[in-house]
């Protein structure tokens, strides 16, 4: 399962700061495409602890938009 994080308006090495946390405390792959966060989940669901690394990171909730 792949989520896909769109709409982050920041720089290219934030965005790998993001990737980076997101990876480690998830334990889950991803990658930077087209200026969206690429996240592979496996079989598990992660969605909602997803938004919540990036609201802890600064990102207003609303703001988010995650497709898987």
């Amino acid at each position: 399962m792949w989520a896909v994080v769109s709409g982050m308006d920041i720089d290219s090495s934030r965005m790998k700061e993001v990737l980076k946390v997101i990876k480690n405390k998830l334990a889950v792959g991803g990658t930077i495409k087209s200026g969206n966060i690429e996240v592979l989940f496996g079989k598990t669901d992660k969605t909602k602890d997803l938004i919540e690394i990036l609201s802890k990171e600064g990102f207003d909730k609303d703001a988010i938009h995650i497709s898987t």
